[in-house]
């Protein structure tokens, strides 16, 4: 008996400049091209202030929304996703994505109602030590779980990389409240002044545990990174990934820079063929 796909709704945060006009418009692009089952789910594209005209339609023109938002923290752009656990739509799991992502494959399989889903991140800027103390500061209590990180070959706690979150809508309310709160009082330790890049993900496993929101580990496949060499016990060359996260690696002709692992790179010629000419080249 086949399962039901869950309604899923999938959305970013850009901002109105050239790099994240790239970004945005090339996610929603592959999204479209290849995400199977995924095509004809709801898509929107959050700009923080204002959207360049042309970029909001081409954007509606393959069926994307776009809405308007205001910077969520002052100072903290990173913040802004938080944006789009405020959106009034009607969806069972929202995708949350970063806008340095292609869409390599159909990934709706791995799509869940029942946990908040991410992928284990390259690395952690806290030490278990650390995240003892930061767990104690805050009188919550340390997960139990332990997961390998991609790059450093050492374990850490329930720390998620943020850039491609599945939100079951059950959720949502909880979190956003818990995740803002902690944001906010981790901006303000003088102690995590030099991982402020990292704050929001941070933010989101002490809000996970305060909640108790159930959470599970994506695989590898659906936020494959390829800023940086992942750990060969990982078999990086065999990952078939669904979705790339390529970071500002991009040529100066907007194309996708080669990871160096077999499949990915399959994938990326197949994206950039799409991309330069409008065609898919396998």
């Amino acid at each position: 008996m086949k399962t039901s796909l869950p309604k899923i709704l999938i959305s970013c945060v850009g901002e109105n400049t050239d790099k994240f006009n790239f970004r945005v418009l090339t996610l929603f692009k592959t999204l479209k091209k290849y995400g199977g089952k995924l095509v004809e789910a709801k898509s929107i594209a959050n700009f923080v202030q204002s959207v360049d005209p042309h970029v909001e339609k081409e954007l509606q023109n393959i069926g994307v929304k776009v809405n308007i938002v205001e910077p969520f923290i002052q100072g903290y752009p990173y913040a802004n996703k938080l944006r789009m656990l405020e959106m009034k739509e009607e969806y069972d799991v929202l995708l949350a994505l970063d806008c340095d992502l292609v869409v390599a494959k159909d990934f709706s399989s791995e799509i869940s109602s029942n946990f908040i889903q991410a992928c284990t991140p390259y690395m952690d800027p806290l030490t278990i030590e650390e995240w003892e103390n930061l767990f104690s500061h805050f009188n919550l209590k340390l997960p139990s779980e332990r997961y390998e990180l991609l790059g450093p070959n050492r374990e850490t706690i329930s720390y998620f990389n943020s850039g491609v979150v599945a939100i079951p809508k059950i959720y949502n309310d909880k979190l956003l409240t818990s995740w803002k709160k902690y944001i906010h009082a981790l901006l303000k330790l003088d102690s995590l002044s030099k991982v402020r890049t990292f704050t929001d993900q941070i933010a989101l496993s002490l809000a996970l545990a305060d909640e108790g929101i159930p959470n599970k580990t994506f695989p590898i496949e659906m936020n494959f990174p390829i800023h940086n060499r992942i750990q060969s016990k990982f078999n990086p060359d065999k990952i078939d990934p669904y979705i790339i996260h390529y970071h500002n690696r991009v040529t100066k002709k907007n194309l996708i820079k080669k990871s160096g692992n077999k499949k990915t790179d399959k994938h990326i010629k197949k994206i950039n063929s799409y991309l330069n000419n409008g065609e898919s080249k396998d």
